[in-house]
């Protein structure tokens, strides 16, 4: 009779101790995992110029500067400088073309085609900020033609009557 109890009792402690290990490792592995936290709100951005106004007042004074290199280079590292945050300005003006609202709503289908003219833009000038670290007027003349292509697409598309 002991060594049926005995017995028994092994049987239930190595049941009871598998029991544990199961609880203890393997049920937190079954548990759903922690919800996700949603994505903040949007920022609410407030857009307070017309894309010409921004053309106006940010991306031709900033290009005419990148633009003016071809013809007289910098001739000092303060020149350079100028230069460089011109066409880091230019490009995210870029940034700024993208903001909701801005898209020209005769347009309005074509936004994808807005958003890849923006980048190209962005891109174009990224050029130029290196060609103006480097210090070198060939690279900027290159950033310059590759500037002025990209605006030349984006006003053939978006601005049908140039002024």
């Amino acid at each position: 009779m002991l060594r049926r109890v005995d017995k028994a009792m092994r049987g239930l402690s190595t049941r009871w101790f598998g029991a544990v290990l199961i609880m203890t490792f393997g049920l937190p592995g079954c548990a759903r995992s922690p919800a996700t936290k949603p994505p903040p709100p949007p920022v609410p951005f407030k857009t307070v110029m017309t894309v010409k106004q921004l053309m106006n007042a940010l991306v031709v004074p900033t290009s005419d500067v990148v633009f003016d290199v071809a013809g007289e280079a910098p001739q000092s590292n303060d020149g350079w400088l100028t230069v460089a945050r011109n066409a880091m300005s230019l490009a995210e003006s870029g940034n700024l073309l993208m903001l909701p609202g801005r898209t020209p709503d005769a347009f309005a289908p074509d936004s994808k085609e807005w958003t890849q003219q923006s980048l190209a833009l962005i891109e174009a000038a990224m050029l130029a900020v290196t060609a103006a670290d480097a210090k070198n007027v060939n690279k900027m003349s290159e950033a310059g033609d590759a500037i002025y292509a990209v605006c030349e697409s984006c006003h053939r598309r978006f601005m049908p009557h140039p002024r």
